[in-house]
């Protein structure tokens, strides 16, 4: 590990007692001060994770299907960050609220093709989490969306993950069997 020379190079530590990102961590990945691991951390977990997401973390991880920012939106230092509204800074497809690569909708997201997921998602971040990995990450955010069977949307995401726990990719099929059994 490098040494560093100069003590005035150092950023000055901002935090002070302010431990809002460690508490607002749903699943612990902030474990002290300054101090994370990684292996907890929802972005890991949803982007580089290439198998199963631990029994653990998955009721933890809410919605995301692609990173978090948690920590940096809980962060007061941040609030004071500027903001833009230069479109290419926006998300793709803010506008197209089924297509939109901000909040994307999960059942889209979980009916999605391979071909599809390359075409949709070419030039973006996105495809670091490559094409099972979306898969496995909306199911999991599917099963913890509280759906109820007899309702249309519930009965129509049951069949999609039906169709993907008969998948031949264990990690798919296996998380989407966990999320039908989260549906009421």
């Amino acid at each position: 590990m490098p040494t560093v020379k100069n003590k005035d190079s150092l950023p000055a530590d901002l935090c002070g007692s302010c431990t809002r990102c460690i508490e607002a961590c749903p699943t612990d990945a902030l474990v002290d001060p300054y101090v994370m691991d990684a292996r907890r951390c929802i972005a890991y977990l949803t982007i580089e994770l290439r198998g199963a997401i631990p029994m653990e973390f998955r009721e933890q991880m809410g919605n995301h299907v692609f990173g978090c920012d948690i920590c940096q939106d809980v962060c007061p230092w941040n609030r004071k960050s500027p903001r833009t509204e230069v479109k290419e800074f926006q998300p793709r497809g803010a506008n197209d609220e089924k297509r939109s690569l901000y909040r994307p909708d999960l059942e889209w997201l979980a009916n999605l093709s391979e071909e599809e997921y390359r075409e949709v998602f070419r030039g973006s971040a996105m495809k670091r989490a490559k094409w099972r990995g979306i898969l496995r990450n909306a199911c999991n955010a599917l099963g913890n969306a509280g759906l109820q069977r007899g309702a249309k949307s519930g009965e129509e995401i049951a069949a999609t993950l039906t169709k993907l726990a008969a998948s031949d990719d264990e990690v798919i099929s296996e998380s989407a069997r966990w999320a039908l059994s989260r549906i009421k």
